[in-house]
């Protein structure tokens, strides 16, 4: 969830999400009111995965019955679980699973239940997501917060010549448009 552009990656694979964490995922969309800054961050990554799972094939797996978690001598703790939904669907469809993960304990309890994984640096996701959004100029809300009253002045400066240059852009398109007009109505009449 903390990694939502990842799923921008597999647009031309299924992308097979267990229904806890789909639950999951939509049980933090909605921050209450009174949110702290950090469940606003969580609430707009979501909603944010949530627009990019719209993008991508998803298969939505039910969970495993409870002799795939004894099978793979898994708990009834919800990491465990979401693996074996994953082992299930593993298993019963013939297929193979890359389980994608931000948490390194559920990568280590999907190793040790012979389920493939890899896990995601967090961390260096962020760097190369804010590096990505500085050379491009663009932050997300939650980004734009971090951003003393400078920054923010001179963001909404580059947006504005951005803004500029795409009129101007179209307005050249549309005056050479015109020019060909002319030139074949010219040609036309005489």
């Amino acid at each position: 969830m903390g990694a939502p552009g990842v799923f921008t990656k597999l647009q031309n694979e299924t992308v097979i999400i267990s229904k806890q964490a789909f639950d999951e995922l939509d049980n933090l969309k909605n921050a209450p009111a009174d949110a702290t800054d950090e469940e606003q961050r969580r609430s707009f990554e979501a909603r944010e995965a949530f627009r990019v799972l719209d993008l991508v094939r998803v298969n939505i797996i039910e969970p495993a019955p409870t002799s795939v978690a004894e099978q793979y001598q898994l708990s009834v703790r919800p990491d465990d679980q979401i693996i074996a939904s994953y082992l299930h669907y593993r298993d019963s469809q013939n297929e193979k699973v890359l389980f994608l993960t931000l948490d390194r304990g559920a990568k280590i309890i999907a190793n040790a239940a012979n389920l493939e994984s890899v896990e995601f640096d967090i961390d260096q996701f962020n760097k190369v997501r804010r590096k990505e959004q500085n050379k491009q100029g663009t932050y997300s809300p939650a980004m734009q917060r971090d951003l003393n009253p400078i920054q923010r002045f001179f963001l909404g400066l580059k947006n504005l010549y951005d803004n500029i240059t795409l009129v101007v852009q179209f307005s050249i398109g549309i005056i050479v448009v015109l020019a060909i007009i002319v030139g074949v109505i010219g040609a036309i009449i005489k």
